[in-house]
């Protein structure tokens, strides 16, 4: 939103990539929208009735809009008002109108076609003057040298800068001369969305944002699983794969299975969970022989676990710095393990994801997977293959109208009022307000099943304890509802949650079993081992959900039941704390001349060097130690020893300072 007092309309258009349809699509998206910004001066007209004022900050989706074979004609702007017009609106209130065009391809090639870019090739970015690598055995361009781009970034290419040679390529006739400044430019004409940059300064090399939902999964993700360890057994991690315990959120969606006879038909959604939380558990030891593909899978992992956690919990400048560094790092080591055939373009697209997120934010952690599922179930319906998307518009648009006239619900009088569901309950709450159930129904409502329960005397001892009163006043009859009764769910053993009345107030309890720690596995994760103690504390004590899996590489299957002194390995996946902080990550070093390094030391020490040389075929460095000065803490001078020669794997990163006097005395600036 762009302000408080801001009613944000969003129109949305449904585009396909049929053949070249898009400048016809993109045409109609300018039109739609030049349609909306005119409806303003409706909303002027109609400032002195009488409206209910609007609510700020609400966004109203007014339709979609399929391609199909109709043309754009007036009845669609009549349709528009007639959308606008069931919006509450006050002069006090500002409109703001925007277009969201939906472009149904995989991210980098649909964008490639609206945009009028060159998906690949020679100049292959569109947003910074990369130059590719031809590989004449696979007769194909490569982006290597992400050392380099990590220190010193391409210079950015514009659009706006470039609008003649757009122009020029646009209007050539001759293919093969049109071909030739395409490979030299990285464009293939002028798209029809730079029609919109007159009005509202839209770029759309720089506005088009990546797709960060599907590029991730379906290209990095999907390309390292395909140039992986042939020496893995894929058998094992499929039926580690099955024996994984998901959650209930992960279940609503779809899940990774038969990775060695269904790899094909995985989805994005199958890529993302199989990368966080399960490749780690799945593989972790099994690459204990590799260090170099563990790291790799390490670090891509913690970049799939970046995104949810800061999606959740909001990105900060630093995050989105720390989560480049991150991409930086695991392009570099990409590269130098799999070689420049690895080096394609949607791994150079992992660096430009900062600049994103530093504009658009990121993903909000809602990504559309059910809903694209929503999309399949209008394809599979029953249709004469014509004009479907007009279908599937006029479908979303009445579902979209249809909350507006929402059924009430009617409140009966219950002591312990109950719902079906919580929108069931929220809707019940909502309407009994101004009657005299509200006060009550407003304390607590019981979502689910009701169920009475008796409890034991040491639950009510346990509760009593909890709450700091007499035992007395714990209720022996409480309500409760198992939340974890399904024999695949995360805890699986007596998992229920309590109600009980103490003082008149419902206080939820849970009863579960208890586990307890029991060091780290070789994959780094924690351990728990199941205890025979059940425990029972109160809901509000609850952090979060992880997960419990028991690794098992026998060839029989893995028992339902927690055994006695059986492992899990405990995948905290949604951890508060991520471990990889600002200034933690180590950035692959590109060497310059007199720089001053940091060299991991023998336990833990941080040596400083000086770099007077530098080999990029055998990526060493020449340099000279340096010493700490004993009487003046921070200055650093030159130790008496040669010159010595350094990996760059042992560089730890450029250290912050000064030259006191050049090149023999350094002051040290280190936080």
């Amino acid at each position: 939103m762009e302000a408080e007092n801001t009613i944000s309309i969003a129109l949305r258009v449904l585009t396909k990539s049929n053949k070249n349809r898009y400048d016809s699509c993109c045409l109609k998206a300018v039109r739609l929208f030049e349609t909306v910004i005119g409806l303003k001066e409706y909303f002027v007209q109609r400032s002195g009735e009488e409206l209910k004022p609007a609510t700020t900050g609400e966004d109203f989706t007014l339709g979609y809009f399929g391609e199909g074979n109709k043309k754009f004609t007036i009845k669609s702007e009549l349709q528009l008002a007639e959308a606008l017009s069931l919006i509450p609106y006050s002069p006090s209130v500002f409109l703001s109108c925007r277009l969201e065009t939906l472009i149904r391809q995989r991210d980098h090639n649909g964008q490639c076609e609206a945009g009028k870019f060159i998906k690949c090739g020679k100049k292959g970015c569109r947003r910074c003057n990369l130059q590719g690598v031809f590989v004449p055995a696979t007769n194909h361009y490569y982006y290597p040298g992400f050392r380099l781009q990590g220190r010193f970034p391409n210079g950015e290419k514009s659009i706006v800068n470039s609008l003649d040679v757009l122009q020029d390529i646009e209007e050539e006739e001759r293919i093969t001369v049109k071909q030739e400044k395409s490979k030299n430019t990285g464009y293939t004409g002028l798209s029809i969305f730079h029609r919109l940059y007159p009005l509202y300064h839209f770029q759309y090399d720089k506005d088009f944002v990546y797709d960060e939902m599907h590029g991730l999964p379906l290209n990095v993700i999907q390309c390292l699983l395909e140039s992986g360890n042939e020496d893995l057994n894929w058998q094992v991690v499929d039926e580690r794969l099955k024996s994984f315990l998901w959650t209930h959120e992960h279940r609503t969606g779809r899940l990774p299975s038969g990775i060695t006879k269904r790899f094909g038909y995985w989805k994005a959604e199958d890529f993302n969970h199989f990368a966080f939380p399960a490749m780690e558990a799945c593989l972790g030891d099994m690459l204990q022989n590799d260090p170099e593909a563990r790291e790799i899978l390490c670090c891509l992992a913690r970049i799939i676990e970046f995104f949810s956690n800061h999606a959740r919990n909001g990105w900060r400048e630093a995050d989105a710095c720390t989560f480049h560094e991150m991409c930086v790092r695991y392009a570099v080591l990409v590269e130098e393990s799999h070689g420049v055939e690895s080096c394609v373009i949607t791994l150079h697209n992992l660096l430009h994801f900062k600049d994103d997120i530093a504009r658009f934010s990121s993903m909000d952690n809602y990504s559309c997977w059910t809903e694209e599922r929503a999309v399949r179930r209008y394809i599979l319906a029953s249709n004469n293959h014509k004009n479907i998307e007009i279908t599937f518009a006029l479908s979303e648009a009445r579902r979209e109208f249809l909350k507006l006239s929402e059924s009430k619900q009617h409140v009966e009088n219950h002591l312990n009022p109950s719902a079906r569901s919580l929108p069931f309950a929220k809707r019940l709450l909502e309407s009994s307000k101004g009657t005299v159930n509200y006060d009550r129904l407003s304390v607590d409502i019981l979502v689910g099943g009701v169920k009475s329960m008796e409890l034991s005397n040491s639950d009510c001892q346990t509760i009593s304890i909890a709450r700091g009163v007499p035992v007395d006043d714990v209720s022996v009859i409480g309500w409760c509802s198992e939340v974890c009764g399904n024999q695949n769910t995360l805890l699986r053993a007596c998992a229920t949650e309590l109600v009980n009345i103490i003082d008149n107030v419902s206080v939820v309890f849970c009863k579960g079993k208890h586990f307890k720690y029991h060091g780290e596995a070789d994959t780094g994760h924690k351990q728990a081992c199941p205890t025979d103690n059940t425990v029972i504390f109160e809901a509000s004590l609850l952090s979060r959900k992880v997960m419990l899996f028991a690794r098992n590489d026998s060839d029989d299957e893995q028992e339902d039941d927690l055994g006695d002194g059986q492992c899990f390995i405990l995948v905290d996946y949604m951890r508060r704390v991520f471990p990889v902080t600002e200034g933690t990550v180590v950035v692959p070093y590109y060497p310059v001349v007199h720089d001053m390094v940091e060299v991991k030391g023998n336990d833990g020490q941080v040596w400083k060097a000086y770099v007077q040389s530098f080999n990029l075929t055998r990526s060493t460095v020449n340099a000279k130690f340096f010493l700490e000065d004993g009487t003046q803490p921070g200055k650093w001078v030159p130790e008496r020893s040669p010159v010595q020669v350094i990996h760059f794997n042992s560089i730890l990163g450029i250290s912050k300072g000064y030259w006191q006097a050049v090149y023999s005395c350094w002051i040290d600036e280190e936080e």
